[in-house]
This record gives structure tokens, sequence and C-alpha cells, in this order.
């Protein structure tokens, strides 16, 4: 895992922390994450499920359970479309699209919320894919 992925992975997780996210450690440990304490030069989190701890974990044995974009219900996408300042679709299949900033806020909320992986850790190999039931969607 480089650097830059484990700063992703540590800001995501990060964000997601009141939202009650579940993770996944390597040794088979999971549960929903409450809080990070970060050591010295952030190579080892200690990871607190409720009030048990794992002490010492490496960013790389730590893997949200995330839902992909496409895993949206029509009533998440209609809500998620709110947020949608202009989108472009170019040529090569790349989609852009421009979040309205006046409401930000309120769509990382829903993001987080929602458990949805924004920032495609779950293609980039960083994060699980939630289960369907996993999430009671709203």
């Amino acid at each position: 895992m480089t650097q830059e992925e484990k700063q992703l992975l540590l800001k995501d997780i990060c964000a997601r922390l009141s939202y009650g996210t579940e993770i996944s450690l390597t040794d088979g440990t999971s549960g929903m994450i409450t809080s990070i304490k970060i050591v010295p030069h952030g190579t080892f989190v200690t990871v607190y499920f409720n009030r048990d701890s794992v002490e010492d974990v490496s960013l790389e044995d730590i893997k949200p359970y995330l839902r992909s974009l496409s895993n949206m219900t029509e009533k998440e996408r209609g809500q998620y479309m709110d947020f949608i300042e202009w989108s472009y679709n170019d040529y090569d299949g790349t989609t852009t699209t421009c979040i309205d900033k006046e409401r930000l806020h309120e769509y990382l909320n829903f993001i987080y919320s929602h458990h949805l992986d924004d920032n495609n850790l779950i293609e980039k190999g960083l994060a699980l894919e939630a289960t369907k039931g996993m999430y009671k969607t709203k």
C-alpha cells in the first residue's frame, strides 16, 4: 500500500467514524469502528470496537465495508442527484460531476451515512463491498 493510499484510507475512515461503519481486519476480526488513535508517524492505529480495542493495527490490515455507488437504491439515486450541479460525459467514457458547493456538507453527510464509496476504495482494493442488508438504507 502506497503512502498516498494509506492517507486516503485514513481520511476516509476518520470521516466515517460517527456513521457506524463496519470494518474487517486481516486477522478475521470485524465490527463497527468507533474511534481511531494514531500513533507516531501514522503507521499504526488503535482500533476500538465499541469498548474493546485492538492495539497497533497497520492501516494495511483495515478494510471498511462500503457500498459502491452503482448499488444505490432508486430513492438514494434521486437524493444523490439533488446534490449534482452539473455532470459531463467525456468521449473516453469518464464522467465528471460537479457537486453544488453550497450543499457540500449535506452531500458528504449523505455519502457517509449511506456508507457509499465515493473515493473508489473498493476498486483500489482498500475496502470491501458491503453485503446486501449489512447497512439499512434510508
